[in-house]
């Protein structure tokens, strides 16, 4: 397994997912127009239902560090990338 479907096999990360597409659907709902709102939005739903998922936990906290070097940071690459 790569640690691209290692993270995405994660139930944490499943769950902060789940919380993201609850948050998108607030906002399509809501017909915001505020990048800034909504961006806050999302990452209030997702940081909540990964951290209530333990995702601040082992074996998901590492899960998570093990990927970050995938997010291409400093690298050029884009998230998409991958």
């Amino acid at each position: 397994m790569s640690r691209h479907s290692d993270f995405l096999d994660d139930p944490a990360f499943k769950r902060a997912a789940d919380g993201a597409r609850a948050a998108l659907a607030l906002v399509a709902a809501h017909h915001s127009e505020d990048p800034g709102a909504a961006g806050e939005l999302v990452a209030m739903c997702v940081l909540t239902a990964f951290t209530n998922a333990d995702g601040l936990t082992e074996p998901h906290v590492g899960i998570l560090a093990r990927f970050a070097p995938d997010l291409g940071q400093g690298t050029g690459a884009r998230i998409d990338d991958h």
